[in-house]
C-alpha cells in the first residue's frame, strides 16, 4: 500500500511554521515585559501574582519568585497605575502597568509646603508677589496680593492692565517704566509702589 502523505507533510511543516511564529512573538513580548521601563503585574481573578517583571522587583523590593503565585502586602508608597483586564485560558485576569512615583510626591510635597510658608512670611509682611511667564503671556500671584488689593480670590488678575489701575496715578509711569525694564531681565526685580 503506497500513500501520498504530501498534505500532511505540508501541514505538518506549516504547523511547524506557526509554533515557530507563536514562539517569537511570546520571546519578543517576554523581553519586551522584562526590560520594560515600568512595573509590569498580572493577578489572577483571587489577587494571585501570575507575572512580574524586573522593575516590579526594583520598586517593591521584592524578587518573582517572592510572590508569584501570592497574594503581597507591605509597604505603602506612591505609584502610577495603569489596570486593564483580559483572559488567560478563560480565567479573567488583571494586568498592571505601575511606576513609582514617591520622588515626585515628594518633591511636590515639599514645593507646597515651601509656598505655604512663602505666602505666611508675605502676610505677615504685607507683601505679594508674582510670577509671569512671558512665553506663555501668563501671571500667577501670591495668596497675599489679592488681601493686599481688597479683591475676592476669585479674582482673575492674569491681566497686567487690571492689576495697573490699583496704582497710584502719579506712580504709574515709573511703574510702566521699570516693569519694562525688568521683563527685559531674567531673574527676580522689586518694584515699590503706592
Amino acid at each position: 500500500v503506497i500513500r501520498d502523505i504530501t498534505d500532511r507533510k505540508r501541514s505538518e511543516l506549516q504547523m511547524q511554521s506557526y509554533l515557530h511564529q507563536i514562539q517569537e512573538r511570546e520571546q519578543n513580548l517576554n523581553s519586551l515585559i522584562h526590560s520594560a521601563p515600568d512595573g509590569v503585574i498580572v493577578l489572577d481573578k483571587e489577587g494571585i501574582v501570575q507575572l512580574w517583571n524586573p522593575k516590579c522587583e526594583n520598586i517593591f523590593g521584592w524578587s518573582a519568585p517572592e510572590v508569584l503565585g501570592r497574594n503581597k502586602e507591605g509597604n505603602t508608597f506612591f505609584i502610577e497605575l495603569n489596570v486593564s483586564a483580559d483572559t488567560q485560558n478563560g480565567e479573567p485576569v488583571f494586568i498592571a502597568f505601575l511606576r513609582d512615583i514617591s520622588e515626585k510626591k515628594n518633591a511636590q510635597e515639599a514645593l507646597l509646603k515651601r509656598k505655604r510658608l512663602l505666602n505666611e512670611a508675605q502676610e505677615v509682611a504685607k507683601l505679594a508677589s508674582y510670577e509671569r511667564n512671558l512665553g506663555q503671556d501668563t501671571i500667577q500671584w501670591s495668596d497675599n496680593a489679592y488681601a493686599i488689593l481688597g479683591v475676592s480670590p476669585d479674582t482673575d488678575l492674569s491681566r497686567l492692565e487690571y492689576v495697573f489701575s490699583f496704582i497710584h496715578p502719579a506712580d504709574r509711569a515709573d511703574f510702566f517704566s521699570r516693569y519694562q525694564e525688568i521683563e527685559k531681565i531674567s531673574g527676580a526685580a522689586s518694584i515699590e509702589f503706592r
